[in-house]
């Protein structure tokens, strides 16, 4: 649009009130609407992109995708202006400023502080990507606070602009190679012109180096390419932090996008060093370096020279020439030069002596030829023997034993069969109900195979799964699964199969494996750490039965159930209240169906009723001490308080 002022209308609903902002893309408003009081801004786009029908093409395209976005740690966006040459976005407005505000005026993040604000971003770039939504321009700058304070914490991040970089961008791109700020790029982005959810890993990566260094890792001299092509080129410059930490952070910096962890594990990984190093002070704001390490690269192997193997080293980082970020042609052409030999002479007659040396050399060749043939057919035949031997042998498998039935009901047994030749593990889950049906979701925990290695990845049949999200589960569960809308009937097995992608190296170690499932899903399960409601089939321990301590006779006695964890009662998540009407809550369907899911009976020698339905309860007559008995799902047994019935006043 053209030049705006306060008090101007922007479409039916809203008047601009305040510059805020001016960016590349264009100016940030704050808005008032003509019936709500919300605090709103405006992303208004410049003219020469409101102009441009690709990007207004776009806009509207990907409008429901934006506006689809719910999440707690992202800028909502409410609405979508198009209007003669203007375009804009409406979203949420938060007064605390950005990450990008925080740190010119730290320099540098505590480690603790750094490692969980970016650990809150990683899992909410999970949502994202699981609602098939990729950022693409991940930097403090788009990390907004959702108020001012002294005291940062990673519940005030607010992530804005997703997926904008590309909208606008999209056509540049397909020229450029550039999709987003130089300093964050993935280098997979500037080698092919394409990204995904890995590529938002790494620029997180970035803003982390960043957040704990006072810089980006490849911030130096140089046009925007120099430093976009130092993400190909050039080592991390490594941090004086502990060892874990930069171990991590290199993960998510790997040049690979396959290497990168997804970010739920990298975010499981961030919030245990976190609490590792939480009195790890600060480090001094780093100045850029002067030259770049070059990156390690795969050397290229030239047939037919002189040498068995040539590298083609690259410049040196600093010095390479700025790259064309567009389609790449990756063949390395080597061509055959041409070899002057000395001329023969024709005319030339050898005499007998030198032409019977030359048969007795030729002889002498052949024999030794002969002779290196047997050694090489000798050499292939052990070679055969051994490498038949070495070759992946037959699967095997580990067998996990029965495991005590939890409160609720639920039995689990794990079988696990490793296939050499694949690389795979494939993993039984055998589970099953006593005596009342049990739905919803279920967490497994698959550890790396090895010490140190990143969660693997599995693929499920039979369930609906997704990594384990804490953003929404309120459980941060390093490795962790979450095995959507399980169905389990009373007296019946349910089996589930995951294939995991790990590496074992014999049966002994698969049992291993199979075992440090069971115990670290055991340990999550029953973690008094947690004081989540999710997963109610497995970490469901009891069920607290509460009636008022008095009631007057010829009334109805209020009742209310409330889930017990291995934390302690849950009062703010009731499973049931008699006072509350319509369809059994989601946690009690969870654990005893929705067909008469609660009963009670009178455990007070005939001073209680009970209706015909089991929930309805009314005192009859004056007692000293009475208790209501309640049968739910598996929970069979459970007794309310002690309380008295008195007459009425």
């Amino acid at each position: 649009m053209g030049e705006v002022a306060a008090g101007a209308p922007l479409g039916a609903s809203y008047k601009l009130v305040k510059l805020i902002g001016k960016g590349a893309s264009g100016q940030v408003w704050r808005l008032e609407h003509s019936k709500k009081s919300e605090p709103l801004i405006a992303k208004i786009l410049h003219q020469h992109l409101a102009e441009d029908h690709s990007v207004v093409e776009r806009f509207v395209r990907e409008r429901s995708v934006l506006m689809s976005l719910q999440h707690e740690h992202i800028v909502t966006v409410h609405d979508l202006v198009v209007e003669g040459s203007t375009l804009a976005l409406v979203m949420d407005y938060y007064s605390g400023g950005s990450l990008r505000d925080q740190l010119e005026q730290r320099g540098t993040f505590k480690p603790a502080l750094a490692l969980q604000l970016v650990a809150t971003v990683l899992e909410t770039l999970a949502y994202a990507h699981g609602q098939n939504v990729i950022h693409r321009d991940i930097k403090p700058d788009n990390i907004l606070l959702a108020a001012a304070s002294q005291d940062l914490d990673s519940q005030q991040i607010r992530i804005t602009d997703f997926g904008i970089a590309s909208i606008i961008h999209a056509d540049h791109a397909n020229t450029t190679g550039i999709v987003g700020t130089p300093y964050y790029l993935p280098p997979e982005l500037i080698q092919h012109g394409t990204s995904g959810a890995a590529g938002d890993v790494y620029s997180t990566g970035i803003m982390l180096y960043e957040l704990l260094a006072g810089r980006t890792p490849f911030a130096g001299d140089g046009t925007d390419f120099t430093i976009a092509y130092r993400h190909i080129s050039a080592q991390v410059p490594v941090l004086d932090v502990p060892e874990p930490i930069m171990q991590v952070l290199m993960a998510l910096l790997d040049k690979n996008p396959s290497q990168r962890p997804h970010p739920l594990d990298a975010a499981s990984q961030l919030r245990v060093l976190a609490q590792r190093f939480e009195s790890l002070p600060a480090l001094q704001p780093m100045p850029s370096p002067r030259g770049f390490a070059e990156a390690k690269r795969p050397e290229t192997v030239i047939r037919g020279s002189g040498n068995s193997t040539a590298s083609l080293a690259p410049e040196p980082a600093e010095d390479a020439a700025p790259p064309i970020l567009g389609a790449s042609a990756r063949a390395t052409i080597i061509k055959p030069q041409h070899v002057e030999r000395a001329a023969q002479d024709s005319e030339h007659v050898e005499s007998p002596v030198v032409q019977e040396v030359k048969k007795s050399r030729s002889k002498a060749i052949w024999l030794s030829v002969l002779g290196v043939l047997l050694l090489a057919g000798a050499g292939w035949g052990i070679y055969w023997a051994v490498s038949a031997h070495s070759k992946p042998g037959e699967p095997f498998s580990a067998m996990g034993s029965q495991e005590t039935p939890l409160p609720t009901g639920l039995s689990v047994r794990r079988e696990a069969t490793y296939n050499p030749s694949s690389s795979t593990i494939e993993l039984k889950i055998i589970y099953s109900a006593q005596k009342a049906p049990l739905s919803g979701d279920l967490l497994e925990v698959l550890p790396a195979t090895e010490d140190g290695d990143s969660c693997p990845n599995a693929s499920w049949e039979n369930a609906d799964a997704q990594r384990n999200q804490p953003t929404v589960t309120d459980m941060n569960v390093q490795c962790g699964w979450n095995l959507q809308n399980v169905e389990i009937m009373p007296n019946q097995e349910l089996e589930i199969t995951g294939k995991v992608s790990a590496q074992v190296a014999d049966q002994q170690e698969l049992e291993k494996w199979l075992d440090a499932v069971s115990e670290q899903t055991q340990d999550a399960i029953t973690s008094k750490d947690y004081k989540s409601a999710s997963y109610p089939i497995q970490r469901l321990t009891d069920i607290a039965v509460k009636v008022p301590e008095r009631t007057v006779s010829q009334t109805v006695v209020p009742v209310t159930l409330l889930p017990v964890w291995p934390s302690g009662e849950d009062a703010l998540n009731p499973l049931y209240s008699s006072e509350t009407f319509g369809k059994p809550s989601s946690m009690l369907q969870a654990i005893a169906g929705d067909k008469d899911p609660v009963r009670f009976s009178d455990g007070c020698a005939g001073h209680l009723m009970v209706d015909a339905s089991g929930q309805k309860i009314t005192a009859l007559s004056v007692a000293d001490q009475c208790s209501v008995n309640a049968q739910v799902g598996n929970f069979t047994d459970l007794q309310s308080n002690n309380f008295a019935i008195s007459t009425r006043r």
